[in-house]
């Protein structure tokens, strides 16, 4: 399997995601949260978080072949790639733009209908980006941001509201209660100092945020423009888990609204599947362990021992009963061999004339003529 990492920059910080490149949908391997100091760039979050993942698959014996970065400004993209030569290791970097990356996933979910076009409701923390992309070709068709709707505008709103109640808090509570009254909570706010009670229901903040959610239908309209009208919205970014907010624009605009399960997530993982394709493979580590100090020069100097010679196999001994075997079988085939050779001869003809007789031979003397 590829491991591959997928990045999201943004105004609250940098999300990172570890994934195998053929299953980024899965749970992930592995996840960070990088938050983005106040004044910081966005660089800076985004560059920790790869460092960190890279890291960490390192210490487990394992290596990421590619990273992807979404950025959703020409500006956040120039500053990632001037800082990248600084990273550890010098990573190779590929920067995409985020709603490419968002409809690239979503397309990979099967979550768009396959024809007409869909307006990507990225409700952020600092802005409101609007993209129309067209389903069948997944071209980005017009993109707008606005700052009137955000999610710290929200925790703005809901400070407001308590503090008119007789109960302050502060940015990071009021976060807290908003993410709270995303379903149908109900929460029960404490003041700081005095100790007061105020309890605050999803349907107040329903009507606390109809205003801002108003002035972004007015966006969507004139984003569509003469365009065809789409055909559904997709609820994105950290305030998409807002039940009572997909209800709202469905009901302003009469269409179908769609929420994500893990709406922060999908550019880090529309990310993951453009890493995919600068394809690579996982390298397992292995550590190499240290020879044991002695003290002996001669140990160091020795030579390991040469490697061991097969000796071949002695031959093993016919036995009896294959020896007679052998030898009866060669015997046969003699006397087979014979007997062929025996009748083939012709018989001869009898000879004519007078038979022979038999002589007789005697021991000749010593001294014949005497």
């Amino acid at each position: 399997m590829v491991l591959v990492l997928g990045v999201s920059a943004g105004a609250s910080g940098a999300r990172a995601v570890v994934a195998h490149s053929d299953k980024p949908d899965l749970p992930p391997i592995d996840y960070c949260f990088v938050p983005r100091p106040a004044g910081a760039g966005l660089e800076g979050p985004a560059l920790t978080a790869i460092e960190q993942m890279h890291d960490a698959a390192l210490q487990r014996g394992e290596v990421i072949s590619a990273t992807a970065v979404a950025s959703r400004s020409q500006s956040c993209s120039a500053a990632i790639r001037s800082a990248a030569p600084r990273l550890r290791g010098r990573p190779h970097l590929q920067i995409v733009v985020e709603a490419a990356a968002q409809l690239r996933y979503l397309s990979f979910l099967e979550r768009l209908p396959e024809d007409g076009s869909v307006v990507l409701y990225d409700l952020g923390s600092s802005s409101l980006t609007l993209t129309l992309a067209d389903c069948a070709t997944g071209a980005v068709t017009r993109t707008t941001r606005s700052t009137t709707l955000s999610g710290d505008g929200f925790d703005t709103l809901l400070q407001w509201r308590l503090a008119k109640l007789g109960v302050v808090i502060d940015c990071e509570t009021s976060r807290k209660h908003r993410e709270a009254l995303s379903g149908d909570g109900v929460v029960a706010v404490a003041d700081r100092k005095s100790g007061d009670r105020v309890v605050f229901t999803a349907n107040d903040f329903t009507e606390l945020a109809a205003a801002g959610v108003q002035h972004s239908v007015s966006s969507i309209n004139q984003l569509v423009g003469d365009s065809e009208l789409p055909v559904a919205v997709v609820l994105l970014g950290g305030c998409g888990r807002n039940r009572q907010l997909a209800e709202q624009l469905e009901s302003m605009l009469a269409l179908p609204v769609y929420p994500e399960l893990e709406p922060e997530l999908v550019s880090a993982r529309g990310a993951v599947l453009f890493a995919e394709d600068r394809p690579g493979r996982v390298v397992k580590l292995t550590r190499r362990m240290p020879l044991p100090k002695t003290k002996d020069k001669q140990a160091k100097s020795k030579q390991p021992p040469a490697p061991a010679t097969l000796e071949t196999p002695r031959r093993r001994r016919a036995s009896r009963r294959k020896l007679i075997a052998a030898f009866a079988v060669t015997a046969a085939l003699g006397a087979t061999i014979a007997g062929l050779i025996a009748t083939d001869r012709k018989p001869q003809a009898p000879q004519t004339g007078t038979p022979s007789s038999h002589m007789e031979t005697g021991r000749i003397p010593a001294e014949p003529f005497k």
